[in-house]
């Protein structure tokens, strides 16, 4: 669930984007995250960040993209825990994942904006960013993001990840993920109280097959976050994986998002 930074080279020159891959001291760790949109230096900056199990390279297909490259400088990072960013330590404080964040963001206070994009564990990682740090991001898309403490679904899979007898089994990536996976609703509830600290818009895209973060969650951050700052879409029929398997039509929304942006700075 991981790719060398030799693989990713191959990866983005099969494409024919240029790709710079960074690794910089966090704290007391190593960290990894990767960008291309490299020309576009006074752009606006879109940071994805990928839920667990997962790493930098799930977002390729973003970075790679045409449309996009016009119009942003593009980051993934590898999240703690995961990738290259100190893996198979997992870290459970969402604060701490947030922090991460906001480090690698501050790299490009002279953009023109910060555009989080969070899928499913990343997605309450954007809400805490937001939360903490309200006006260092300039916007934050969820998709299908985890952050309803009270509708948290653990699989049955997740299970023998935990036990002595079995754990051993299993990557260090999918041991990050059950530590995470088991402590969560523990670390949403620490936000709880905390959503009316967000003062910069926010998206939340959901889809109503979703069977691993269920849609229950939309409503959760319609009642936290006030319709002025909160665009709330329900995509029928989609599941977890639409950011995926609907990616061009995610990729029109973040088009859209950035447009407006570029609008709202230009008026202002």
């Amino acid at each position: 669930m991981r790719d060398s930074d030799k693989r990713v080279i191959q990866n983005f020159e099969k494409k024919a984007v240029e790709v710079r891959i960074n690794h910089e001291s966090f704290e007391d760790v190593s960290i990894r995250f990767i960008e291309t949109g490299l020309d576009r230096i006074d752009a606006p900056v879109l940071i994805f960040i990928h839920g667990a199990p997962g790493s930098s390279n799930a977002f390729d297909k973003y970075l790679q993209d045409s449309l996009l490259l016009q119009k942003a400088r593009l980051i993934s990072v590898d999240r703690l825990g995961y990738g290259y960013s100190d893996y198979g330590n997992a870290e459970t404080s969402i604060a701490r994942q947030a922090k991460l964040v906001k480090a690698v963001s501050d790299k490009f206070l002279d953009s023109q904006a910060i555009i989080l994009i969070g899928h499913s564990f990343g997605g309450p990682v954007v809400a805490k960013y937001m939360m903490d740090y309200p006006l260092a991001a300039d916007l934050g898309l969820m998709l299908a993001p985890a952050v309803d403490p009270y509708n948290e679904k653990i699989m049955g899979i997740a299970y023998p990840t935990k036990w002595k007898a079995t754990r051993w089994m299993f990557s260090g990536a999918i041991k990050v993920s059950s530590d995470e996976k088991f402590s969560h609703v523990e670390e949403l509830l620490k936000m709880e109280n905390d959503w009316d600290k967000i003062k910069r818009p926010m998206v939340h895209i959901h889809g109503t097959k979703d069977m691993i973060v269920p849609y229950e969650n939309l409503p959760f951050v319609v009642s936290k976050i006030p319709d002025s700052l909160l665009t709330a879409i329900t995509w029928e029929d989609a599941d977890h994986l639409f950011v995926f398997k609907r990616m061009e039509k995610v990729r029109d929304i973040i088009v859209k998002l950035l447009n407006d942006l570029s609008t709202t700075n230009s008026d202002s």
